[in-house]
């Protein structure tokens, strides 16, 4: 299919959205996930960058209220933001969002002031928004009358920061939002208002919230490839709504478009999108959160300065250097980057306060970016007893570290330990203990940034370390490990897709020769795998082993590297399934907690984590919904602790089985206090489970903004409790 837009000067754009190929006729990439993942490979300059700026600027900025969702927030009657607009601007219906247009003036804006002022904060690649939900695009647009170029700044913006960005040496990225804007103006449709007027081409779809059709998503399509062939971006980030199964096919004919254009340029590239798809086919991105584990693949935060808003309001709070330094260090000992959101003014300044907090980031790097630029992840990603916050939408408050909290990265043999606090006296880097490596050296140890001799000393107890008399920086302090041995991390499982028991381990060779190690796995002290394996200097190894045959019932799954014990697994096997099979109903009422309930009237829902609008089309504010299942406790299972994972609920709710409440996240009305999307787990107690027969798990749910439901997981499996 040939799909064009004309826009405001006649001219014809076009683009073949029916091919993957690129415009050379490249196709070694396809729309299938498999295909992919067998291509795709994570580019060496991401995983070597760590560090970039993300920069929301646009129409939004003018009335500066809310957040950047001003657009469609000021369509619906009961908020804060229409009540701002009517008395501030006057009714939607002779003063909507596309009459702040002319406002837009951007005559303060410099690229090469901001790009230099990126430069300094360290960061190494830049991802200004060329398209927000709103539909005003930031650029030189051929698909889309309504840009930067035509009205408004008179500018292609996102032009100006790509050659800016190519000036200084930065790479050069850039994210849409257009998928959402199908539905973004929808409530201006539910009274009076200029999104009635359907010659303003701006305003979408005028959709129900998350809804699509296929003349947006050619639309959208369009406007992608468009992006791709102009701008040659060497990262595209996309938001949440390209998970949705309507859109994931075309979604991933456009990434297999991108991957094959970028074949034709020389270059690697990345995808960022948030959940719903494969983390070994694009980068997975976490909104202003962290993960809580070392992850296999390469991902990603996106995080703002401000707290309330991605883009510029006047009562905005701004995060400290200090809190998103220690971020950083956190997320690069997981495998993740750091993206860092900067709002600037509509008339394209940037407030000098965020301005504060990027150059110190910037000082920070300076003195320790040996411990974050190029590095690559260690057997574990740290240790200590405070791990912070973890799941999306969770950075908003610091986490107060200490001296012994402490994130490891590695740069070939040496060991990077960033210690999140300060002491003058010691700590102990137990993850170097005996049980933990194999004839381990250590030959020198410094501090990044200090002149003064780090005294040390190593044990069978780990490595204790003397903070220095002074300090080298301000907060997170980098001590570079030399050293030369055998590093063994912890054990971890999944469950795979057919049910089947996958375990792996990291091994870390810290010397200059190839190492041969053995390695056994064992069930129930049965080994069931030995073998020796080489690993390369300077390397860290990753070992998989998937268990086809394991007996029924609680199951000890162990690794044992040079005679060193991992703990993989101990459980029940096979593992019950909690993300199928579930049913969802609007509404509230205690009684759906019972066995008896008639359901039919119940929606059965597509497969769990989701939120609720997607697979309901459920977008209200501040409504209740509740979701049911059935599972089968074997009697064998008695007397174990049972633990339940359940996932993120957004925004708050309580988990019940057979009627009996087990669980809660947050609080629901009258009391309402957000879960903050923080993954719970719950308890089986005995008392509630009928073994050997059906259980009922009911989950009630409520949803105070938006994207309702249980949003993440894990959702099971089952885990045995101590």
């Amino acid at each position: 299919m040939l799909f064009s837009c004309q826009s405001s000067d006649k001219s014809l754009a076009t683009y073949n959205i029916e091919s993957v190929a690129s415009a050379k006729g490249t196709e070694v990439f396809q729309d299938n996930w498999d295909n992919i993942r067998e291509n795709y490979k994570f580019p060496e300059w991401f995983q070597d960058a760590k560090f970039g700026i993300f920069i929301h600027w646009g129409i939004y900025s003018i009335p500066a209220f809310g957040t950047e969702w001003y657009a469609r927030h000021m369509y619906m009657q009961n908020s804060n933001e229409y009540k701002y607009h009517v008395e501030k601007y006057g009714d939607p219906l002779t003063f909507g969002y596309k009459d702040f247009i002319p406002m837009f003036t951007a005559e303060k804006f410099n690229a090469d002031e901001w790009v230099e002022l990126f430069k300094e904060s360290g960061a190494k690649y830049i991802v200004p928004v060329a398209e927000h939900h709103d539909g005003f695009a930031m650029y030189d647009s051929k698909v889309n009358s309504w840009n930067s170029v035509n009205m408004g700044p008179k500018k292609d913006i996102v032009g100006l920061l790509q050659k800016a960005a190519d000036k200084r040496g930065l790479i050069f990225g850039l994210s849409t939002h257009r998928a959402e804007n199908a539905w973004f103006y929808g409530g201006g449709m539910k009274f009076p208002s200029d999104v009635q007027d359907s010659t303003i081409t701006l305003y979408g779809e005028r959709l129900e919230r998350n809804q699509v059709n296929t003349r947006f998503m050619n639309n959208f399509m369009t406007h992608t490839y468009e992006l791709i062939d102009k701008y040659h971006p060497r990262l595209i980030w996309f938001d949440w709504t390209v998970n949705s199964p309507q859109i994931m096919p075309y979604f991933n004919k456009i990434m297999a478009h991108y991957y094959n254009t970028a074949i034709d340029w020389g270059e690697e590239v990345v995808v960022n999108t948030k959940y719903g798809y494969p983390k070994d086919v694009m980068v997975w991105d976490v909104e202003r959160g962290k993960s809580d584990a070392l992850k296999r693949y390469p991902w990603q935060t996106d995080t703002s300065v401000g707290k309330k808003s991605w883009s510029y309001v006047v009562d905005e709070e701004n995060k400290t250097p200090e809190q998103i330094v220690q971020d950083l260090v956190d997320i690069v000992s997981k495998n993740g980057n750091l993206l860092l959101n900067v709002g600037p003014r509509a008339d394209g300044s940037i407030t000098e306060e965020q301005q504060s907090v990027l150059r110190g980031i910037g000082e920070w790097l300076k003195i320790n970016g040996e411990a974050i630029y190029g590095t690559r992840t260690w057997v574990r990603y740290g240790e200590g007893a405070i791990k912070g916050a973890s799941g999306a939408f969770t950075d908003s408050h610091a986490t107060s570290y200490t001296a012994g909290d402490i994130r490891f990265t590695t740069h070939g043999n040496i060991l990077y330990a960033t210690s999140l606090g300060w002491t003058d006296g010691k700590i102990l880097i137990s993850s170097l203990d005996a049980s933990k490596t194999k004839n381990m050296e250590i030959k020198n140890v410094s501090l990044l940034g200090s002149n003064e001799k780090i005294d040390w000393n190593y044990t069978d107890k780990g490595l204790e370390i003397q903070f220095p008399k002074n300090k080298p920086c301000e907060y997170a302090y980098s001590f570079k490990i030399e050293l030369n041995g055998l590093a063994i991390g912890d054990a971890s499982y999944t469950i795979t897709p057919d049910n089947n028991l996958e375990i792996s381990d990291y091994i870390y060779n810290h010397s200059n020769k190839p190492q041969t190690v053995a390695l056994q796995v064992k069930n129930d002290n049965k080994v069931v795998k030995e073998e020796p394996f080489i690993i390369e200097p300077s390397v860290r190894n990753e070992y998989i082993h998937v268990l086809t045959e394991v007996s029924n019932g609680l199951c000890d799954i162990s690794m044992q590297i040079e005679g060193l014990k991992t703990s993989a697994y101990t459980g029940l096997f096979p593992a019950l399934n909690f993300e199928d099979n579930w049913k969802f109903h609007r509404g509230d009422d205690m009684a759906w907690t019972k066995p008896d309930v008639d359901e039919s009237e119940w929606e059965p829902t597509a497969k769990l984590p989701q939120n609720w609008e997607t697979h309901s089309g459920y977008d209200a504010p501040r409504v209740f919904g509740w979701y049911r299942k059935t599972i089968n406790i074997p009697e064998e299972w008695r007397h174990l602790k049972l633990i339940l994972p359940i996932g993120s609920i957004d925004d708050a709710g309580e988990v019940y089985l057979n009627g009996i409440c087990i669980g809660k996240s947050g609080s629901l009305p009258p009391n309402f206090i957000s879960s903050g999307n923080v993954p719970i787990e719950v308890e089986l107690p005995e008392h509630a489970i009928q073994y050997g027969k059906d259980n009922i798990l009911s989950i009630r749910i409520f949803d105070d903004r938006g994207d309702g439901g249980i949003v993440r997981g894990p959702l099971g499996p089952l885990k045995v409790g101590k």
